[in-house]
């Protein structure tokens, strides 16, 4: 939602200036780093399950 001094743009040329809300899709976000990939990988959760203790049956 913007103000009322707030522009609305697709225009990511307009990013920059000031009193602008650019509205972009994912593969641009994604293209400008908007998405950081920061999870463990699957080796390191795998060796991070070493040592869970199993849940008591009962």
């Amino acid at each position: 939602m913007t103000s009322p001094r707030q522009i609305r743009s697709t225009d990511p040329a307009d990013m920059m200036k000031p009193g602008y809300v650019v509205e972009i899709d994912h593969d641009l976000a994604d293209e400008l780093g908007a998405f950081v990939e920061d999870a463990i990988s699957l080796e390191d959760a795998i060796e991070s399950d070493i040592d869970v203790e199993e849940p008591a049956n009962g």
